[in-house]
């Protein structure tokens, strides 16, 4: 009998243990989605009239003027970048996931421009040094508040730098 009962109670720690696990992964997969949702509206913003509009409140911040017009997001991974060597652009995944690890595998083709304030949920400015392609990547993980539980998931972003 005793026996039996010890098996019902992990049984049911077991069940509780699944469940659990099952709700952190919705819970990542639901920031997952939110953050692309959330980055393909912004990077898709312009209205009937030609003005831009934006799904989020913001400050009107001129970008400086030598980064020029090419913004690259969470929108674009898995898709090639073609820059003219010279050419500059903002890194922008936004501020809802924690970007860490961003890294040019060739230097030399693109670099980080430094010394250049980017806006909020901006990762960089970077530059074509030289002809060539190199790839730009980053992970990106839940941001966590301490005491709180947090979804475990890891996001690869991956660009693929053609500079002709």
């Amino acid at each position: 009998m005793k026996n039996s009962a010890s098996r019902g109670i992990i049984t049911v720690g077991l069940a509780i243990f699944i469940v659990i696990a099952l709700v952190v992964v919705a819970a990542g997969a639901y920031l997952v989605h939110q953050h692309f949702v959330a980055s393909a509206a912004v990077s898709a913003t312009s209205t009937s009239s030609g003005t831009e509009a934006s799904s989020t409140p913001s400050i009107s911040v001129p970008a400086p003027p030598d980064v020029g017009s090419v913004v690259v997001t969470g929108a674009d991974t898995g898709k090639p970048v073609y820059l003219h060597p010279g050419a500059r652009f903002l890194l922008q995944l936004g501020d809802t996931i924690n970007w860490s690890n961003i890294e040019v595998a060739d230097p030399a083709i693109l670099s980080p421009v430094v010394n250049i304030p980017v806006i909020k949920g901006a990762q960089g400015v970077y530059g074509a040094q030289q002809k060539g392609t190199t790839t730009l990547s980053a992970t990106g993980s839940a941001i966590c508040v301490d005491g709180q539980p947090c979804p475990q998931f890891m996001l690869l972003f991956r660009v693929v730098i053609v500079v002709d």
